[in-house]
């Protein structure tokens, strides 16, 4: 089996020709080919995006749980301008193991989520890290955090503190993608 992610138009040709099963999602840009024994079922994540414009990053996080086992339940558009959408999806929230928040630039919406739930919440960009791993942290709560910690030392230094002042585990996770 297999995950291709940031699939071109050329390349989802190239790979369906050789794998005649493979599944795409032209939105997420994703190319999927299943196993031989399917995944066993991990629990449902929920996947929030602030506006239209984060989906297809959530699709791409979406492909990725479900390649791993994992399902997800979409929130899409519940943006902290009408916060009211965030707060009509609380019993669900609170209910995942896991929150992946999809916020474009601003990261508000990682924050507000953060505050709202107990699990651990993965924000997209690096421009929310700080925002969603202090908080966690502060709880005692691990967090896995993607290259690069944050787009400022000064908030990277924030960031290992609250790590350093209770203990709670951060790891720092390095993706390596290749284009063509």
């Amino acid at each position: 089996s297999f995950l291709c992610t940031r699939v071109s138009d050329e390349q989802a040709g190239a790979l369906t020709a050789r794998f005649p099963g493979v599944q795409l999602n032209r939105t997420a840009r994703t190319a999927w080919l299943a196993g031989g024994h399917p995944a066993e079922r991990l629990g449902r994540v929920a996947v929030v995006t602030a506006g239209t414009s984060d989906i297809p990053v959530a699709e791409e996080a979406i492909e990725s749980l479900r390649m791993f086992g994992a399902e997800a339940t979409r929130m899409y558009d519940v943006g902290v301008a009408g916060l009211h959408r965030v707060v009509e999806h609380l019993a669900v929230l609170r209910a995942a193991p896991a929150v992946i928040v999809v916020a474009g630039m601003e990261g508000a919406l990682a924050s507000v989520v953060g505050g709202l739930v107990p699990a651990p919440v993965v924000a997209v960009p690096t421009s929310v890290h700080e925002a969603v791993a202090v908080p966690l942290l502060e709880r005692g709560i691990a967090c896995l955090v993607e290259k690069p910690l944050a787009g400022e030392l000064a908030a990277a230094d924030r960031i290992l503190a609250a790590a350093e002042r209770t203990g709670a585990a951060l790891a720092v996770g390095h993706v390596e993608r290749f284009e063509p």
